[in-house]
């Protein structure tokens, strides 16, 4: 399989998760910093500069990023991983978790989140 497919497909995975953290990843960061977070823009899908991941913002200041829920670890550059040293990484597991601090070893601010299972 070439290497765009093989991302694309990682991609498409890693959507339903990054759907279900979303909003649990809002409250926490909102409960965290005392200030509600939301998700940043109208299309809340992937941002290339956060390595695919969704950047979560502050309702006071669009600008002022809190937080990334499942950033791509092989999307991570090392402009991106300076970027992501200064937010919360929301992971969805321990793996994911190693795999992004492999790649942004700069980064010490994680929040694992596990997502809901629909029954």
């Amino acid at each position: 399989m070439p290497a765009t497919d093989t991302l694309s497909s990682s991609l498409e995975a890693s959507l339903p998760v990054q759907t279900a953290l979303r909003w649990p990843a809002c409250e926490a960061l909102g409960m965290r910093y005392g200030s509600a977070a939301t998700i940043r823009g109208k299309d809340s899908a992937w941002d290339e500069s956060r390595a695919m991941g969704v950047p979560l913002v502050s309702v006071n200041d669009s600008r002022h990023v809190l937080g990334v829920v499942c950033p791509v670890a092989s999307r991570i550059t090392p402009s991106i991983a300076a970027r992501l040293a200064r937010v919360v990484i929301v992971v969805a597991s321990e793996r994911e978790q190693a795999r992004i601090a492999a790649a942004c070893w700069r980064a010490r601010d994680f929040l694992l989140l596990t997502p809901q299972r629909k029954n």
